[in-house]
């Protein structure tokens, strides 16, 4: 659990559990009290994954950091760099700018050098688990908070 700690800090698991003794430990989510055992088995974690609202990755081969650092090979442009898109779950499809998230399968291009991979994911799929698990709620709310309009249209009834 400690290495679950130290290399996956926002992890869901890890926000806000407590541990019951040595071998149990309980989660309070969102989506209600989940029971985490050690070395449970594989057949285990769908339904796991599924109470957790975690979509298995649409482009599967693409979850390994390293193959979606090698589709970049022949990436055309400085900005962003791809261990930037990559660590955001970026792999570049070969054509044009065109990136696609491994995870939920958003594709993004026009990739212009200011343009941050992480808050481009959060504000085009907000509801990808990779962003989700990786940056926060918080930051997603953040993220799309500051591209809505400061004032709204006014309507004449």
């Amino acid at each position: 659990m400690e290495e679950h700690r130290r290399w996956s800090p926002s992890c869901p698991l890890l926000r806000i559990s407590t541990a019951n003794n040595a071998e149990d430990s309980v989660v309070y989510e969102e989506c209600g009290l989940i029971e985490i055992r050690p070395f449970s088995s594989p057949e285990n974690s769908k339904p796991l994954l599924k109470q957790l609202r975690i979509r298995e990755p649409v482009h599967r081969a693409y979850a390994n950091y390293d193959m979606r650092m090698q589709s970049f090979q022949t990436w055309p442009i400085s900005k962003p760099r791809p261990q930037e898109l990559v660590e955001a779950g970026f792999f570049y499809t070969g054509n044009g700018d065109e990136t696609v998230c491994f995870n939920c399968g958003c594709g993004i291009n026009n990739w212009k050098p200011t343009n941050d991979p992480w808050i481009e994911h959060a504000k085009w799929s907000s509801e990808c688990s990779f962003v989700v698990i990786n940056k926060g709620k918080d930051f997603i709310q953040k993220t799309i908070s500051k591209e809505q309009p400061l004032l709204q249209p006014k309507v004449s009834i």
